[in-house]
């Protein structure tokens, strides 16, 4: 996928990342062949999510320095890449939106 393509998420793509956390760890292997579409779809959602925390932060930089932006992330939004990330089994990326 080109860096500069956007990247979407359809409805039926968000219903399922909508049923998955963290507590199904263990239980969903995402590592395994049988869940190989799954693990792709959280892998976008990562990189969905990871993407629009770096496109906040740029236009928050952007802003002149005497003008005050309050861009507001919902701190779901964190928790839920950090759970995807501990279903990933990338554990040291998950802490890090959990903490």
């Amino acid at each position: 996928m080109d860096e500069k393509e956007e990247l979407h998420l359809t409805s039926q793509e968000l219903q399922v990342l909508s049923e998955l956390d963290s507590r199904q760890f263990g239980f969903l292997k995402l590592r395994g062949t049988e869940h190989g579409r799954t693990r792709a779809l959280v892998l976008k959602a990562v990189k969905y999510l990871e993407g629009m925390l770096v496109q906040v932060k740029e236009e928050e930089r952007a802003c002149s320095p005497g003008a005050r932006r309050d861009i507001c992330i919902d701190p779901k939004t964190y928790c839920k890449l950090g759970h995807f990330h501990l279903l990933l089994e990338d554990y040291a990326k998950g802490w890090i939106f959990l903490l």
